[in-house]
Order: C-alpha cells, then structure tokens, then sequence
C-alpha cells in the first residue's frame, strides 16, 4: 500500500448467514470452521478435566504452596480445605504420591457440586493399570483421628465423603472398611472412608486395598 491510500477492503458475501470474504471457497470455510470447533473441544475437554488439580506429597509438600506437581501440598486434609472452598462448576482432582499420608484430622469433603462428569477424583499418582506400577507405589493412608463420641462408643473418620459423584482409586488404607474393637466400657470404631449423608449419591471406590485384621482385641 502506498503512503497515503486507503487499505483496500476485500468484497464480502453472505454465505451460511455469516458475511464473508468473497474469495472464500466452500473449502476454505469447511477448514476454518473445523478447527474452531475443534478448538472448542479442546477448551470444554480442558476445563472439564483440569478444571481444578491439587498434588499431595507427604514428603516435599508444604500446606502453604499452590499444590502443584512441582509444589504440591502436604496434607490431605488441607487439600480438602480448598476443595471446599472453591465454588467454580468443574471438576477436582487431587493426586497422592507414594508414601505415607498420615490423617491427624478428619478431611472432610462438603462441596457438593459435582455430578457425573465432573467428578471429584482422589487417586494415586501411579495407578495399578499404569505401566510400572508396584505394590510400594500405592499411596498408604493411616487414620490416627482422635476419637469423638458416636453411636454406642467413639468414633473416628479418616475420608469424611459428604459429595455425590467422587471417587477415590489406587490407595491403600490401613485397617479394614469398618475398624471396630470392644474394650470394656465401649465400642471404638474408625473408619477410613465415611458418608453420613442420606440424599448423596455416586461413590465409587476402586483398585483401593484396606489392610490388617477386621477384629483386634
């Protein structure tokens, strides 16, 4: 363009209700409008899955990073915490490296606003169908709660799963689903993974091993 002159402006037609540029051939238009939608995709794909992403690592981590892969957190329970208080639609992922996760307080999840696709997810970094993967590998979670008053006796609760649509898969918990023993004035109960709600649906709890006796007196 030569100083001074207008820029030109390319004639436009109304193709598909959409006006546009006269040397456009339907080829042309088929190719742009495929890859916006497959932007689209891409972005709704996105958002659905890594809508939220926390790491715990009992080893490296520290409750005050972000909860990154490079600066994941230390605590279940603190990734709870923010779970909890993050109200944005999408789903969460909270990803537990080899090691032990020791839960000195119950880690509560309340934030019910999951559904079928947008799930929370606790998982292990590796999981059993990963290449690679060994036994030592699964994440081992110990629940030394303090015990509260219950029904019958204390109780206490390692996983405290008040959501629908979570799921919790490749970890490895200490004692079994239902931990109870008598001593002489009461029953005492823990409970690695609990939901009181009565209207919560969808838990899904897989490729998880609960080890140690049922019963110990």
């Amino acid at each position: 363009m030569v100083s001074g002159e207008w820029p030109k402006i390319e004639r436009l037609k109304l193709r598909n209700n959409y006006w546009l540029p006269a040397t456009w051939n339907q080829k042309t238009w088929s190719i742009i409008m495929g890859k916006i939608f497959l932007f689209i995709i891409f972005l709704l794909i996105e958002g659905s899955i890594w809508a939220e992403q926390l790491y715990v690592n009992p080893k490296t981590g520290n409750d005050t990073n972000p909860g990154t892969r490079a600066a994941p957190l230390k605590t279940i329970s603190e990734a709870a915490k923010r779970v909890n208080a993050n109200k944005d639609k999408g789903s969460t992922e909270i990803i537990l490296t080899e090691g032990v996760h020791i839960l000195t307080e119950t880690a509560l999840f309340n934030n019910n606003k999951y559904s079928l696709t947008d799930r929370l997810v606790i998982r292990a970094e590796v999981m059993p169908d990963d290449t690679g993967w060994q036994p030592q590998l699964m994440p081992i979670i110990i629940t030394i709660v303090p015990m509260s008053p219950g029904f019958g006796g204390v109780e206490a609760y390692g996983l405290k799963m008040e959501v629908s649509h979570a799921t919790i898969a490749g970890l490895r918990f200490t004692g079994s689903p239902d931990y109870s023993y008598m001593t002489d004035t009461s029953i005492r109960r823990s409970y690695p993974i609990w939901r009181d709600g009565k209207s919560l649906d969808d838990l899904l709890v897989t490729q998880c091993m609960f080890t140690g006796a049922k019963e110990w007196r």
